[in-house]
């Protein structure tokens, strides 16, 4: 499951984007996210402006034409500077010389990415009110499943983990033959093992109803 949901049928080109930033950030390279974030907001830019964008257009010029093009529109000038963020910071992520940890930032990148996507959608292809009024799921990003239920962010984090180490495992076994192996063997003695306990208890009680019959009729 994605946030971004509503790009599938209208763009997919975008939608695979930024699909794989979300997906980059559950597993925790948040500078990589951040970096295809960039990359997404740049090709909105392009989608929105079209025969607009010259073959010498940076992604700076872009934003330019765009706030150029808003007449103090104030959501205008919003989605402006949220593309000058996923800009920015996209452009340091790409160039850092050490991996960054910053998964504070790669989420609110994600954030502003969600927010300039719902512009883009209404301007693209027509408003929508129940899209204006979405709001971005982190519980949707970090587990892929979105309960409807208020979470702390603390049990928002323990479940995101919960979930990535399970997929992790899962990985592993899939590459590792021997792990597989084990897995299955474990899996097979602990069903014998509470095999032998049902019987065990069976013979007990068996036991404890002859007992008792014996007495009733001594």
């Amino acid at each position: 499951m994605s946030n971004f949901l509503v790009l599938k049928k209208n763009n997919e080109n975008l939608f695979n984007i930024i699909s794989e930033a979300e997906n980059l950030f559950r597993d925790e390279y948040f500078e990589q996210s951040v970096v295809q974030i960039r990359r997404f907001a740049e090709n909105i830019c392009r989608d929105l402006l079209q025969n607009k964008v010259l073959p010498d257009d940076t992604f700076d010029s872009m934003i330019n034409k765009i706030k150029d093009n808003s007449f103090a529109n104030m959501r205008m000038k919003e989605f402006a500077d949220d593309l000058y963020f996923l800009k920015k910071h996209g452009n340091t992520s790409a160039h850092s010389l050490s991996a960054s940890k910053n998964g504070k930032l790669a989420l609110e990148c994600l954030e502003r990415a969600f927010e300039i996507s719902i512009f883009y959608s209404s301007v693209k292809y027509g408003y929508n009110k129940k899209l204006d009024k979405a709001i971005f799921s982190e519980e949707l990003l970090m587990t892929g499943a979105k309960t409807g239920k208020k979470s702390s962010p603390k049990l928002l984090k323990e479940k995101y983990a919960t979930e990535l180490k399970k997929s992790r495992t899962k990985s592993q076994i899939t590459k590792n033959p021997k792990l597989k192996k084990i897995q299955k063997n474990s899996r097979k003695q602990k069903t014998e093992k509470n095999g032998k306990k049902k019987i065990f208890l069976a013979i007990i009680i068996i036991t404890l109803i002859a007992l008792v019959y014996l007495f009733l009729n001594s």
